[in-house]
């Protein structure tokens, strides 16, 4: 039998370096750091570069903050107190959902043009988002046979008599 003994043992293997990657283009590309940072270089100036930038920042900090009350949102859709009411809390929640993303985007939108202030167009949404859910919540926390979507649209209903009955009736 032969034995092979080195001491030391080479095999040069030649590595591509990775192509650096591509510039940035837009401020939709860039990570929630570079934001922050490009945020506070452009704290005195205008523009529509500073607002583009504050518009996606924050559309991202609401969607971030929207994950921790959609399920204040969630259970009182799902609870129901028969079999068939159980599908309407599911329908309901889903076009809430639809209408609060599409919300959300027409929101980043004015404030990505200058239109709105960032406060006015994302924040907002989400307060009132989360002023339903928490609302939604605690209702079927006090009424917990009553169902939320029937809560909800009963409520709509007596808001829109009493705007009714604050416009001037016709002759």
């Amino acid at each position: 039998a032969t034995a092979l003994t080195f001491d030391t043992f080479e095999l040069p293997i030649d590595v591509a370096l990775a192509a650096p990657f591509r510039e940035r283009m837009s401020e939709r590309e860039l990570t929630i750091e570079e934001l922050w940072e490009l945020r506070a270089k452009a704290e005195g100036s205008t523009g529509p570069r500073r607002s583009a930038i504050l518009a996606e920042l924050n559309g991202r900090l609401a969607r971030t903050v929207s994950l921790l009350v959609i399920p204040l949102l969630a259970v009182p859709l799902g609870l129901a107190t028969r079999r068939n009411e159980r599908s309407i809390g599911i329908a309901v929640g889903v076009v809430l959902m639809v209408f609060y993303h599409n919300m959300l985007n027409f929101g980043e939108a004015m404030a990505t043009s200058g239109r709105v202030s960032v406060g006015l167009g994302l924040w907002m949404p989400v307060l009132l988002f989360a002023v339903l859910s928490i609302w939604l919540f605690a209702a079927v926390s006090t009424w917990p046979r009553e169902n939320p979507v029937v809560l909800l649209f009963a409520r709509i209903g007596r808001g829109r008599e009493a705007l009714l009955n604050l416009l001037p009736r016709r002759s």
